[in-house]
């Protein structure tokens, strides 16, 4: 079994970052497309991205469950920027989350983020893992409660030609109409 796989669920994302890795062709070419849970191999760990996995909660969902389905002894993990309630809904059937603050967070995602914490509080989580990255000129880094998270990073930027893919393989899930 192979160690981690990286998925985008959807292409969609409410940001538009200038460094998002999504937009180098020398990440998206290693991608193969897939249309669901069972035409992806094995592997110890998935990470599911996009865009941003919880535009598309319910589609989120299911392939979590179709992966965990598939391979029981699989972790399988998200990544957000969008702090909602269906962060919960969605972390009930994952292993954990990683959740990202970049450095041009508004008000209002400052606000949301800051009950995220909140609700983490009483979130029974289990054996869930709860990750933290923050970028290097993130303006608020005290609103920050560590004691919640299993691991916090801050973060630089990379560009397309300094980054290197850290999961084995790139899937890429068909967008349905």
């Amino acid at each position: 079994m192979k160690a981690a796989a990286r998925i985008i669920i959807t292409k969609a994302c409410q940001r538009s970052c200038d460094y998002c890795i999504n937009q180098y062709s020398s990440v998206m070419e290693q991608a193969s497309t897939i249309s669901g849970a069972g035409s992806i191999p094995r592997y110890g760990t998935y990470v599911i991205t996009g865009g941003e996995p919880l535009l598309v909660p319910d589609k989120t969902k299911q392939l979590i469950n179709g992966l965990h389905r598939l391979n029981p002894e699989s972790r399988v993990y998200f990544h957000t920027t969008l702090f909602t309630t269906d962060l919960f809904d969605v972390l009930n059937v994952a292993d954990g989350v990683t959740i990202t603050l970049h450095d041009d967070v508004t008000y209002a995602d400052l606000t949301h983020f800051k009950l995220v914490q909140d609700n983490f509080r009483v979130f029974d989580r289990g054996d869930k893992t709860l990750f933290l990255n923050y970028g290097e000129n993130f303006p608020n880094p005290e609103i920050i409660k560590w004691e919640i998270w299993d691991q916090v990073k801050r973060m630089s930027w990379l560009d397309g030609e300094d980054f290197e893919m850290t999961f084995e393989d790139l899937y890429i899930l068909e967008e349905t109409p």
